[in-house]
């Protein structure tokens, strides 16, 4: 057998391994997706089926109501609660997001392109925190934010990333922009440039393929984010989606968890954003893997 049968042979064998490996991936997303088309019938049969029969696309909006509404004090009946959600987990994404950049560019800059005396032994503590297990900050952040009256608000969900934007996200935003002309920053400064300026028009430009990577990777972060909002909030009204979802689950009062193909399409949707995301975005997650040697 020659070399070139032989490594025809291996690529055809590898090939056939990582499809199957991605079908073993693929199919629980697919299937649950697929669930959510079916009828209430079909999702009741045993077995079920795999193909629906019967396509419900309308089950997708459907699944808003599954939740029942909310009622105010007063007995007015107001939006699906799971509206309330979704519009809950897209404030805290967006707050979130934009939290992370702008913190995290300012603390990075500074650490790259300014001087100031105690400059390594400060970087050398942020990247510390990147240890401390989350577990151990869990009670003392519960405390303070109980103390200051952010518990059971959507405060807890967001507000922590707008003081530095996260150590692993500084680390990697440094790193770009150590790599920044310093001649370029020394003529701008000459005409006058200030710190901002310099940042925001001269070196972030540079940095736009990391500023997508901490972007995708936080806003995937945030919207599959279940434990944070579960810790810290407790009125269903501030419930982002992951949280109700997974409530929904546990409620059996009013009948909700025997509709199973209204629960799988809201399921679907709320898998929907991360997935678009990263097949959109995977480019720029393997471009900045490669670039700079951090492995997902």
């Amino acid at each position: 057998m020659t070399s070139k049968a032989t490594k025809y042979i291996c690529h055809t064998v590898l090939y056939i391994i990582l499809a199957v490996i991605a079908v073993i991936f693929v199919f629980p997303i697919l299937y649950m997706f697929l669930q959510g088309l079916m009828t209430f019938e079909e999702v009741s049969y045993i077995p079920k089926p795999v193909i629906p029969q019967h396509w419900q696309f309308q089950n997708f909006i459907e699944c808003f109501t599954l939740a029942g509404n909310y009622v105010d004090d007063f007995g007015n009946v107001g939006a699906p609660y799971m509206l309330i959600y979704l519009g809950n987990s897209i404030l805290v994404l967006v707050l979130n997001v934009l939290g992370t950049l702008l913190s995290s560019m300012l603390v990075a800059y500074g650490f790259s392109k300014i001087n100031f005396k105690g400059k390594g032994p400060m970087f050398a503590i942020l990247l510390g925190t990147m240890m401390i297990p989350s577990s151990i900050t869990m009670i003392p952040m519960f405390r303070v934010y109980t103390i200051f009256g952010m518990y059971d608000t959507l405060l807890p969900l967001w507000l922590p990333v707008w003081f530095g934007g996260g150590a692993m996200n500084v680390f990697l935003l440094r790193q770009f922009m150590r790599g920044f002309p310093t001649d370029i920053l020394e003529s701008a400064e000459i005409d006058g440039a200030g710190h901002l300026r310099k940042l925001f028009i001269f070196v972030l430009p540079s940095c736009i393929p990391i500023i997508a990577y901490i972007a995708m990777n936080t806003t995937m972060g945030v919207w599959n984010d279940f434990f944070t909002p579960l810790l810290y909030i407790n009125t269903q009204s501030n419930w982002t989606l992951a949280l109700g979802v997974a409530n929904i689950v546990k409620t059996n009062d009013s009948g909700l968890v025997t509709k199973t193909h209204l629960l799988m399409a809201a399921c679907s949707v709320m898998t929907l954003l991360p997935l678009i995301i990263f097949i959109s975005g995977q480019k720029v997650f393997i471009e900045n893997i490669t670039l700079t040697g951090v492995k997902e």
